[in-house]
């Protein structure tokens, strides 16, 4: 899920898809929206596999996805959800005219992360053979090298 809509930043950079990564209750008092801003749904999508490569073991692994995070401030609402969070992101004049997709990733990290293990196994050298030895017993009954 995430909402799209062209939002240009005081350092000119555009951001064209924004997610709700978290709500945060503050007991009668207020409700913090966390929101990450991505260039482009594809690169979210990008964070998505680069994380499960990385959760997988993958350290080589690089993400290079610019993410800018903000923080809105919403009226208290005990039961404020990740959606009706994004219900009132749509209310506010920065959003205006944004629309709500449920945007379906390809894939989630979770499933992922088994698909990635497989090839990181395959990548591995396989390991070499050791070294054949010859093996004789001596009068004491001791394994030595010949």
């Amino acid at each position: 899920m995430g909402i799209t809509k062209a939002i240009e930043k005081p350092n000119g950079i555009v951001f064209n898809y924004h997610r709700v990564d978290g709500v945060f209750i503050h007991t009668n008092n207020q409700n913090v929206i966390n929101v990450s801003n991505y260039l482009t749904a594809a690169k979210r999508q990008e964070e998505v596999e680069c994380m499960a490569r990385l959760r997988a073991g993958d350290n080589e692994a690089e993400c290079n996805v610019l993410i800018e995070g903000m923080y809105v401030t919403a009226p208290y609402d005990p039961s404020m959800t990740i959606e009706s969070a994004y219900e009132y992101l749509l209310t506010l004049p920065e959003f205006e005219g944004a629309e709500l997709e449920d945007t379906e990733f390809q894939l989630d990290a979770e499933e992922l992360i088994p698909e990635i293990e497989a090839e990181l196994q395959a990548e591995q050298p396989a390991e070499e053979p050791a070294p054949e030895q010859n093996l004789v017993e001596d009068d004491y009954a001791t394994p030595q090298r010949r």
